[in-house]
């Protein structure tokens, strides 16, 4: 078997394209492009590790339509790797075009612009339309894409509010798409200043910083101290949060802040520099494998990657020797912006496995020196066929999702078109053909995401790729003009900690734009684009204030999105329901209370805030905390504050004190435990709106002072949100963890609210540590996982 893993082909190609983008290779390997599997038709010797681009030799240009494209990677003197098991096949330029459109909200001086949904390998100029149409107006600038994405420096800024225009010129044919919203200006302060940024992340051993505030098209400068020198690079921003890739990894102990700027462009001034990051030391952690994985399985899907990582595939085997372990192949993830899927090569049988029992795969990744433990091991499956998908929508015009329904979780799903050169009911290389979008179903249904967009009167349908090499494909579905598109309706209500919307009536594949208006935004106003990929979606919004108002726009072909308005909604204050249990307590005594806060608008969800007790912050909604109350008078005042919400005041009531007699003199019987028992706990759980609520009891605990557990939570499975595959409890609002004091006959009760949102397939058990014992002295009472309401 090759040590090196099949390298990938990055993206759709056209007849347009002249070279090929390959992923996963690792650096310094020989990298040979390949037509139909025997033709060479273009070579790099010593290829960049993770991501690089071969050239097509001259003589085979054009490729011709359906040409299959793979690619092999080959050490000096060793075998080459298998060619990708996954051939990208070359389309015909569709005519008419699809439509291309510029992403991201337009400003006023932007000195760059990104493009979406072009022909692969076209090419399209930037224009800023006069009274007399494109050849009175100003070419603003002009480039090249790859697949269908392309960011452009302009030769001349955007300089008043006149509409831009994007041209795509490609096969000879050329379209025209108007932006679809007012251009406004740019974010600043009343001195005609931008805002100032924020670093979000900077990780160790990373090759990229967060920062939020960006605003899109406006040039970032980051900066980057060490060891006394200054190192700074520059980028152009995206809306409210960019990711920029740098050319060297972060090192602990790094300095990094960064600023925006627009030269001297309508007289606007620099940003002052954001706050100093210091970048901290960190450990790699293991990929992920996201299950299910069939037998003979030839790609993965991964979670947590390393940008720039060298990662290792290995296999294990249970034999009668023990387990037996083979590394199956290599690679390089790309430095910048890492598919989050591997080819490898497809694993042979073991004569010495033992039957019934399955082989399982495991993986580590290697940055800066440092190799991560392998990865949780996940067992290859014989799960069968690919099962018949369907498309459930409509499918408009200029759409960029596509939602597939009725598949087999781990099955890939694909979106083939006619006009792309694919023909449904011919053979697997025409019904492959013609395919413009790709993903791994984590569920029974996905949105794949199609960048080139949807052309009326196009053909179209899913391709679903099971284990054994099955393939089951939908029924065909015919494209329909774009002024399909609904009325959005936005959820009330919005509150001001809010960052996202909740919108219904969207049109899947639709291009959203939410428009925010308040006093406390700069100039007023701010845009935020995204796509939708269901009929009900969170749609972001980023910072909100009170006193905002929201309308959503849904923009597909059509040039101008406010025909398709929704309704408009104020952001305001919450309203919660709240109560504090129990509600008398004995005066100079130490109660364990719980104040509980819910949403009622927004279906009892939990609401997280802080509990004030005659005006002083005693702990938080939704968890135990223990209080002593005082001495005197005859009730405490109770408040609990949470951001976005209206206070809630409440009170106590406090009882005379209570005399009780001294505890009994326990007889120790020199046991580290509470009793002649092991110490143990149990619990149930209750289903909240977004997570789960425990009730937790134990005994036979150390009866010593000061003895205290520790309940925690531990999540299972994973979730696929806008997208993106996401691993239970990682965006926890909270931890969940809470301590509790044991008694003095080795008791405790506590209730512990764990938060994770309510998502289908995850579920939650909790677990208990204790400051006086080691955790092989306590009984786990291997209790349930329990899933939120």
């Amino acid at each position: 078997m090759p040590n090196l893993l099949p390298p990938q082909i990055v993206g759709e190609m056209s007849t347009l394209n002249t070279f090929v983008v390959v992923d996963n290779q690792q650096a310094g390997t020989t990298l040979r492009i390949w037509a139909n599997g025997t033709t060479e038709i273009g070579t790099k010797v010593d290829s960049l590790g993770g991501r690089d681009q071969v050239p097509i030799a001259p003589l085979f240009l054009p490729l011709a339509v359906g040409t299959m494209v793979t690619a092999t990677q080959e050490d000096v003197g060793g075998p080459p790797s298998e060619p990708s098991p996954e051939a990208m096949i070359i389309q015909p330029v569709s005519s008419p075009l699809n439509d291309a459109q510029l992403l991201g909200t337009i400003y006023t001086c932007v000195s760059s612009v990104r493009v979406g949904g072009a022909t692969p390998g076209a090419e399209f100029e930037v224009h800023q339309r006069g009274s007399g149409g494109i050849g009175s107006g100003v070419m603003l600038g002009q480039g090249e894409t790859y697949n269908g994405l392309a960011e452009v420096e302009l030769v001349t800024g955007v300089t008043d509010k006149n509409r831009v225009v994007l041209r795509q010129i490609a096969g000879g044919d050329i379209s025209e798409h108007r932006y679809p919203m007012p251009i406004i200006d740019v974010p600043m302060t009343p001195d005609r200043q931008l805002l100032p940024l924020t670093i979000k992340e900077a990780p160790d051993c990373g090759w990229y910083v967060d920062i939020a505030g960006t605003i899109n098209g406006v040039a970032t400068h980051v900066l980057r101290e060490r060891g006394g020198t200054s190192v700074e690079f520059t980028g152009y921003g995206r809306d409210e949060q960019t990711r920029f890739w740098v050319p060297e990894p972060f090192r602990a102990g790094d300095i990094v802040y960064a600023d925006h700027r627009m030269g001297r462009r309508c007289e606007i001034e620099s940003s002052d520099p954001s706050t100093k990051y210091e970048v901290q030391p960190r450990l790699i952690h293991p990929p992920l494998i996201v299950p299910p994985v069939c037998l003979d399985a030839e790609e993965l899907e991964l979670l947590n990657i390393e940008p720039g990582a060298d990662y290792a595939v290995y296999v294990n085997f249970k034999t009668a020797a023990g387990d037996r372990q083979q590394l199956v192949g290599r690679g390089t993830f790309p430095v910048k912006d890492p598919k989050p899927s591997i080819y490898i090569n497809r694993i042979g049988a073991e004569p010495d496995q033992l039957p019934g029992t399955l082989p399982h795969l495991t993986i580590t990744q290697t940055a800066c020196g440092w190799t991560s433990q392998p990865s949780p091991a996940v067992a290859m499956e014989p799960l069968g066929a690919s099962t018949a998908p369907k498309l459930p929508d409509r499918i408009l015009a200029c759409a960029v999702y596509i939602r597939v329904v009725d598949v087999r979780p781990g099955s890939w799903v694909s979106i083939h078109s006619t006009m792309r050169g694919g023909q449904l009911g011919g053979n697997p290389a025409e019904l492959l053909a013609g395919r413009i979008g790709r993903g791994k179903a984590q569920t029974s249904e996905i949105s794949v995401y199609v960048p080139y967009g949807m052309i009326e009167g196009d053909s179209v349908w899913a391709c679903a790729t099971g284990c054994q090499d099955t393939i089951s494909h939908s029924a065909a579905t015919t494209v329909e003009t774009d002024r399909g598109v609904l009325q959005a309706a936005i959820v009330e209500p919005v509150y001001p900690l809010d960052t996202t919307v909740f919108v219904r009536n969207l049109t899947v594949g639709a291009r959203v734009i939410a428009r925010v208006i308040g006093r406390d935004h700069p100039g007023g106003q701010k845009l935020v684009t995204s796509d939708a990929w269901a009929p009900e979606t969170p749609v972001f919004v980023g910072q909100l204030f009170e006193g905002d108002t929201i309308t959503v726009f849904q923009s597909l072909c059509h040039a101008d999105a406010s025909e398709n308005q929704s309704n408009t909604v104020p952001v305001v204050l919450g309203t919660m329901s709240a109560s504090i249990a129990p509600s008398t307590v004995y005066a100079s005594a130490t109660s364990n209370l719980i104040a509980t806060s819910t949403d009622s608008a927004r279906n009892q969800a939990l609401v997280t805030g802080d509990v004030l007790i005659n005006g002083t912050k005693v702990g938080q909604t939704n968890k135990s905390f223990a209080w002593t109350a005082a001495g005197t008078g005859t009730s405490a005042t109770v408040q609990i504050t949470a951001a976005g919400y209206k206070p809630w005041s409440g009170s106590i009531t406090l009882m005379p004190k209570l005399i009780t007699p001294p505890d009994p003199i326990q007889i120790g019987s020199g046991s580290k435990s509470g009793g002649s028992q092991p110490a143990s706990y149990s619990y149930t759980c209750e289903p909240l709106t977004s997570g789960v609520k425990f009730s937790v009891t134990g005994q036979n605990f150390p009866k010593d002072a000061g003895t205290t557990v520790t309940i925690m939570p531990q999540f299972d499975g994973i979730f696929t949100s806008f997208g993106t595959t996401h691993i239970c409890g990682m965006d926890s609002p909270e931890d969940g963890s809470q301590t509790f004091p044991v008694d003095a006959n080795g008791k405790f009760t506590g209730t512990v609210i764990v938060r994770y949102g309510c998502q289908p397939t995850c579920s939650v058990r909790v677990v208990l540590s204790c400051n006086k014992l080691m955790p092989s002295q306590i009984t786990d009472p291997g209790g349930p996982y329990c899933k939120c309401g």
